[in-house]
């Protein structure tokens, strides 16, 4: 079964107001994390892609956002490693990506074994029935 979208209802959205850190979407993890690179790679820098004119005050004031509310930094010193910004435009909003296929190409990955959705159950204690419950039922 595949989700298109999770619609709430009042009750609902009355239980996300008692932990609003569950609403927000998007955002910053606590902590550093550093990338672990591979030591023989070479720094790829991309130019610039090219904009629309008429995008361009847009695109600006969604990067000073982005500064804003803590997800970009501006970098003012060289760095070894550019990525190009891909800039989208959907339902009028303007959105704002990477593009970092040579980076993840050299990413040294760390292995994270996960339990699979079937595994799971199996590690709770006590449990004995488990439903999936309906969007629209419920």
């Amino acid at each position: 079964m595949l989700v298109d979208t999770v619609e709430c209802d009042s009750v609902q959205l009355g239980q996300c107001s008692d932990f609003p850190d569950l609403i927000r979407t998007t955002g910053t993890l606590p902590g550093e994390h550093r990338i672990k690179i591979d030591e023989h790679a070479k720094g790829v820098i991309h130019p610039v892609r090219r904009q629309p004119a008429s995008l361009k005050p847009r695109i600006i004031e969604k990067l000073r956002e982005m500064e804003s509310d803590g997800y970009i930094v501006p970098v003012e010193e060289p760095t070894e490693w550019v990525s190009s910004m891909v800039v989208s435009i959907r339902n009028n909003k303007v959105r704002i990506c990477i593009d970092p296929k040579d980076l993840n190409e050299v990413i040294k990955r760390e292995h994270h074994p996960m339990k699979t959705v079937e595994e799971v159950p199996f590690s709770i204690p006590g449990a004995e029935v488990f439903s999936v419950l309906d969007a629209k039922s419920g």
